[in-house]
């Protein structure tokens, strides 16, 4: 999941939008990584121990109905997500067309009217094919998603190792002199001063970007085999392998400076690039463009297709019986999102620190009921008892207490997200860089208001105590 097309736009964005030097950047990569990587192991440890899914352990939270709340506003960032990535597959795969098959492009055109949903018919052709793909393996259901998740890997890894190599031969060629050369195009170091007041939302928003998958991890760890395994295979793979990526990432950017004499932040952008011009190296970009998709496939099924999925069939199990039927609207919401209109690399930073702020007050007070309130302790038989009788079913199904939180955690940072989308013109400064941490000031709140309802004898509207007077 670490090696995805937005991902490696994040990490060119710091030196390409944020002026950060290839250290500096470094820097941001890999205290966002490794600060993700703490409630990622915390809210996946109920997953192993008790193996249920982030739905299920929803339950024990906001309620048996009031669950919905938590899974819903998971689901709906995935959507979002799947709509991107599958943007970014579908353009991989028309430059692949367009590079090997030219007039098949040109034929799409001539024959058809000349857009689709606001995209042009040749590349909403290729969306289209791409999302058909996704939908293949979805319908085959987490068995045929293991399987490309261990397919992809080592795949990933050696394309990922070509591409470095091809643009440090590009940038060598270009210029005669070493690839290493290159690196110095790359931002000068911002000063101390200035870098310390970047690091914020930039660290931020690399914490946002795992945001979405530390919330739901417990859909994945329910499948390991100890605590240990679990904590081994997301410790190896997050900080060291987010640094790696990002190194190749930034490099190769650096060295299409010189290669041509502009940095190309897009990986689809570039090679489109590598496959056109006078200098057009025909089986690197076909190469290129096979991980590009391999790289989305995997990333976009695994990460935002499971959790919106498991929350349609958590709502409405005789409907979304199967993950097939689940996994099927999901994949048609994200491309109904029409992401060609509204997500681009600029934007990529507001995006990771708006959906933050919805999901980031979640995860705190699930850590908070998990570790603090429960002691590691879950009724697993009740979480399937939906009756008033219910431990978990506290008032008609919802814990108001936990939802309340929720949106008070929530509104602390909305005037922020108005103001960066430009609703808002003026702020208090202090609402201003909440937003800018908006994932660790919602995180925050959301903990320490649960923990004050629940922990210093503050029987709320909805909590267990208040309950039991009703129906016992």
């Amino acid at each position: 999941m670490i090696v995805c097309v937005p991902a490696y736009q994040i990490c060119t964005s710091l030196v390409t939008v944020h002026a950060l030097s290839m250290t500096q950047a470094l820097i941001v990569v890999l205290l966002g990584n490794a600060i993700s990587l703490a409630p990622m192991v915390l809210q996946g440890h109920a997953g192993v121990k008790y193996g249920i899914s982030f739905p299920v352990h929803a339950r024990a939270v906001y309620g048996h109905r009031g669950s919905h709340v938590a899974t819903f506003l998971r689901g709906s960032v995935a959507c979002g997500w799947f709509g991107i990535q599958t943007y970014v597959g579908g353009m991989a795969l028309y430059q692949l067309v367009d590079a090997v098959v030219p007039t098949l492009n040109q034929a799409i055109l001539a024959s058809t009217t000349p857009d689709v949903m606001g995209l042009a018919a040749d590349k909403f052709a290729s969306l289209f094919a791409f999302w058909l793909v996704q939908v293949f393996i979805v319908v085959r259901g987490m068995g045929a998603i293991q399987i490309l998740e261990r397919v992809s890997a080592p795949v990933l890894g050696v394309l990922c190792t070509l591409l470095l190599c091809w643009a440090a031969n590009a940038a060598s060629t270009a210029t005669g002199q070493p690839a290493i050369e290159a690196l110095k195009h790359v931002s000068k170091p911002l000063a101390p001063e200035i870098f310390i007041k970047q690091l914020g939302p930039t660290v931020t928003a690399f914490v946002g970007f795992w945001a979405t998958l530390a919330l739901n991890i417990s859909d994945f760890t329910r499948l390991a085999t100890s605590h240990r395994a679990s904590f081994v295979g997301q410790g190896l793979g997050l900080p060291i392998f987010s640094v790696a990526f990002a190194t190749m990432a930034i490099g190769v950017t650096a060295c299409t400076v010189s290669a041509f004499g502009t940095a190309i932040a897009d990986p689809v952008a570039l090679v489109g690039r590598v496959a056109s011009g006078s200098n057009s190296n025909i089986t690197a970009a076909v190469l290129s463009l096979i991980g590009l998709m391999v790289a989305t496939l995997s990333t976009n099924i695994a990460a935002n297709v499971v959790a919106p999925a498991n929350a349609l069939s958590n709502a409405f199990p005789n409907a979304f019986s199967t993950f097939a039927k689940s996994g099927m609207l999901v994949c048609s919401l994200g491309i109904a999102s029409m992401p060609w209109k509204w997500a681009d690399t600029s934007a990529m930073i507001t995006w990771l620190l708006g959906y933050s702020v919805i999901l980031a007050p979640v995860l705190g007070i699930m850590l908070v009921d998990y570790f603090i309130v429960n002691g590691r302790s879950i009724d697993v038989d009740e979480l399937y008892v939906a009756t008033p009788k219910s431990r978990y079913f506290y008032w008609n199904g919802f814990h108001v207490s936990a939802i309340l939180c929720t949106l008070l955690a929530t509104l602390v940072n909305v005037p922020g997200l108005l103001h960066a989308l430009g609703v808002l013109n003026e702020i208090p400064t202090i609402l201003l860089k909440s937003f800018e941490f908006s994932w660790f000031t919602g995180v925050g709140f959301g903990a320490l208001l649960y923990w004050f309802v629940k922990v210093i004898d503050f029987k709320g509207f909805g909590a267990y105590q208040w309950r039991k007077t009703i129906y016992t």
